[in-house]
């Protein structure tokens, strides 16, 4: 896991990380291949969840209580653009290790998206990986192109979210709020 403070952070004026020059992207998408829409970044709001470590989120008076890793398989990612909402889906692993009072399945559904983003997985590894998560954390604006660092904590409104999956695949959201909506079926 990436310390809070990263020695080796790029710098503005590293001619290492300074792009090349090329031809503008189209409209709405930087050279990263970001989605994105020139309204301004606010700190993402966790409504009525917290993440209480890489994998598991909190909900009030239950610490670590859904283990996204372990116990739920990730479904899909909805966006609907009009509405600048992301739906992300888990559904409880069928898993023996499970615990059978966790909800069927949860949704993170992000309003106010501003910009997103996905790489691509290893196509070496097995598709069942790609609903394994691997992590989620914040990440400061300057590790926008980054999808395998891991960083502890929350420390700026200017952060972005990122999940990344046991294949490589990950997605990354500028939204203005999260909310968590379980499955409570039977």
């Amino acid at each position: 896991m990436r310390p809070e403070t990263p020695n080796h952070a790029p710098q503005p004026t590293d001619p290492a990380v300074t792009p090349a020059a090329s031809p503008a992207p189209p409209s709405g998408v930087t050279e990263l291949g970001v989605i994105s829409c020139s309204l301004p970044l606010k700190p993402m709001h966790l409504t009525n969840f917290t993440f209480d470590s890489s994998i598991e989120i909190g909900i009030a008076g239950r610490f670590r209580y859904l283990d996204l890793h372990n116990c739920f398989d990730w479904q899909g990612i909805t966006y609907f653009s009009e509405e600048r909402r992301i739906r992300m889906s888990w559904i409880r692993s069928t898993g023996e290790w499970t615990p059978r009072d966790l909800p069927l399945g949860l949704v993170l559904e992000f309003r106010g998206v501003s910009r997103f983003a996905a790489c691509p997985r290893d196509s070496e590894l097995p598709y069942t990986e790609d609903s394994c998560l691997a992590f989620v954390t914040f990440t400061p604006p300057e590790f926008a192109s980054d999808f395998n660092d891991e960083f502890r904590g929350y420390r700026s409104g200017s952060e972005h979210i990122t999940f990344s999956f046991q294949s490589g695949f990950g997605v990354k959201i500028w939204a203005d709020e999260v909310s968590l909506i379980c499955d409570q079926s039977t």
